[in-house]
């Protein structure tokens, strides 16, 4: 009898094999498959970041509360961009660095705060460079970039702490108010500008400021704390952009504090992230549709980049409503 099994290895090997048309077009479906379910994954993915970003400005907003129940006025914006933060200084006028700053023992980073504290000059200088490049999880959206320290590329060395390598950085800011005033920054206490800019500053954060609830006059509610930033898409990991070349500790510059309307008067609502595109004075962010926002009263919201300039402005005005100019009746969504 002949021996069958050659035929039927044969045979076999041909019901196992796949032709070229067949592979194409299972390669076909399994991209499709991927083009369609990429996009659904990057929305949830998205979603997740942004609910990150808003528990972020939750946590700050809270710290900052805090802040107002303990010492009796919202964190002071320091001695401007020359300073970081000084354990030793306190809280309120007499701190060189800024909200952030002295928000961190109420965001459970006290020992980050206290870091340099009794040391003598050069001790502390050196304890201040070490927080200078501590980087806080809650003050970067996830959106944006990761929580880490960036090469320095700023040209001063800060007045109280050596220059580190690397600095901590913010994707949120405070609310300077709807009127820059004055200058961002100033190097020593006492500068008239400082002054100057304490005087104009319609915000809830200024240079040496030590503003009480009771000088909200629109309502803890209707007065814009903190929100997130706009930032250059292309400096996010260089430390290159004039707002975010600094630390996240220094005091007020436009690296940690922004305006709902520009120095020279034009609308100034929040601003998607554009690459190429660098806008220092404005709120703004890297999600789709709006930027998270935080109230005098702790509450978290999202405001649309659409939304109207005139209400965002007056967000950004702790007292307009004094000056005759009503504030919405609530938050842009």
């Amino acid at each position: 009898m002949a021996d069958i099994r050659p035929w039927v290895t044969t045979a076999a090997r041909r019901v196992r094999a796949f032709t070229l048309v067949e592979l194409l077009v299972v390669i076909g479906i399994i991209m499709l498959l991927m083009a369609l379910l990429l996009p659904a994954v990057q929305s949830v993915r998205e979603s997740a970041r942004l609910v990150t970003c808003r528990n972020n400005a939750k946590q700050l907003a809270q710290g900052a509360m805090t802040h107002l129940e303990l010492q009796g006025y919202f964190p002071a914006g320091g001695w401007g961009y020359g300073w970081t933060g000084d354990a030793d200084k306190g809280f309120g006028s007499t701190q060189v660095g800024g909200w952030a700053y002295s928000t961190l023992p109420y965001i459970e980073q006290k020992a980050l705060h206290q870091l340099g504290a009794g040391l003598d000059d050069a001790g502390k200088r050196v304890a201040n460079a070490q927080r200078m490049e501590t980087p806080v999880q809650a003050f970067y959206c996830p959106s944006r970039r990761q929580a880490r320290a960036i090469v320095s590329t700023s040209a001063h060395t800060p007045i109280n702490g050596n220059r580190p390598p690397k600095y901590a950085k913010t994707d949120y800011a405070a609310n300077g108010g709807d009127v820059r005033g004055g200058l961002p920054y100033s190097w020593v206490g006492g500068d008239p500008d400082e002054k100057d800019d304490l005087a104009r500053c319609t915000g809830v954060i200024g240079v040496h400021s030590e503003f009480r609830s009771d000088d909200v006059l629109d309502g803890l509610s209707l007065t814009l704390l903190v929100a997130e930033k706009y930032l250059n898409p292309d400096t996010y990991d260089t430390g290159t952009d004039g707002a975010d070349n600094g630390d996240a500790w220094q005091g007020k510059d436009w690296d940690s504090v922004r305006w709902t309307w520009q120095s020279n008067n034009t609308a100034g609502p929040p601003t998607q992230d554009r690459p190429g595109v660098a806008v220092i004075e404005r709120f703004g962010s890297a999600h789709a549709m709006g930027v998270t926002a935080a109230a005098c009263d702790g509450s978290v919201r999202g405001v649309r980049f659409d939304v109207d300039p005139g209400v965002w402005r007056r967000l950004g005005n702790r007292r307009d409503t004094a000056a005759g100019t009503p504030p919405p009746t609530d938050w842009p969504r």
